[in-house]
C-alpha cells in the first residue's frame, strides 16, 4: 500500500502541484515588471494589514523569491538524469523514476526471444490444462453414465467393429482402457 501512495504522489501530485506553482508565479510576475500592484497589496498599502495579510504577503514574497531556485533545481535534475541514463550511467531516466525505483533499460534481441518463450510456454500450458479439464469432464460424465469411452480411436475402431484381429475380446475392452485413461494400466 505504501507503493501505492508513493506512486500517486509521485504520478499525480508533483506533477499538480508543479503547475499550480507555475501558474501562481506567472500571475505574480506583472509586480516584478512594474506592471503595478495587484489588489492585495494595494489593499494592504492603503489599509492596517490583518495578521493574517501579513503571513499571507510574506509568504508570497517567499514564495516569489524561492520559486525559480526551486524550478531551476529540479529541471536541472531531471536534465541530468536523462544525460546519465543516456550516457548508460544509470538505470533510471528521471528523479519521479528513481524514488518509485523503477529502473528502465533498453530490450535487446535476448530479451525478446526469452519473452517470445515464455508467452509460448504460457499458452503450451493453458493449452494443456483446457485438454485435461476436457478429459476430466468426459470421464466424470462417462462414469456418470455407467460406460468409459475409450481413449484411443483404433482400439475404439477394433472394438466397435468385434474384428477377429483385435487382441483384446470385447467384453474385457471396457475394463482395460478403463484401466488405461485412469493410468493404471498393468
Amino acid at each position: 500500500q505504501g507503493d501505492r501512495a508513493r506512486c500517486a504522489i509521485v504520478a499525480a501530485l508533483l506533477p499538480y502541484l508543479r503547475e499550480k506553482w507555475a501558474v501562481i508565479y506567472r500571475k505574480m510576475q506583472p509586480l516584478e515588471d512594474g506592471g503595478g500592484a495587484s489588489p492585495s497589496v494595494s489593499a494592504i498599502s492603503t489599509q492596517t494589514p490583518t495578521r493574517l495579510e501579513r503571513i499571507r504577503h510574506k509568504l508570497l514574497t517567499i514564495f516569489r523569491t524561492v520559486y525559480p531556485y526551486l524550478s531551476m533545481t529540479t529541471e536541472g535534475a531531471s536534465l541530468a538524469y536523462q544525460f546519465l541514463y543516456l550516457a548508460g550511467m544509470t538505470g533510471y531516466y528521471s528523479p519521479s523514476m528513481h524514488v518509485l525505483g523503477v529502473l528502465t533499460r533498453r530490450i535487446t534481441r535476448a530479451d525478446l526471444q526469452h519473452q517470445q518463450q515464455h508467452h509460448h510456454q504460457q499458452g503450451k500450458q493453458h493449452v494443456q490444462q483446457q485438454s485435461r479439464a476436457r478429459s476430466a469432464a468426459k470421464l466424470s460424465h462417462s462414469h456418470a453414465n455407467g460406460t468409459v469411452p475409450p481413449a484411443d480411436s483404433s482400439v475404439r475402431g477394433m472394438m466397435e467393429s468385434g474384428s477377429k484381429s483385435s487382441p483384446v475380446p470385447s467384453g474385457i475392452g471396457t475394463a482395460v482402457m478403463s484401466s488405461l485413461q485412469s493410468g493404471k494400466a498393468d
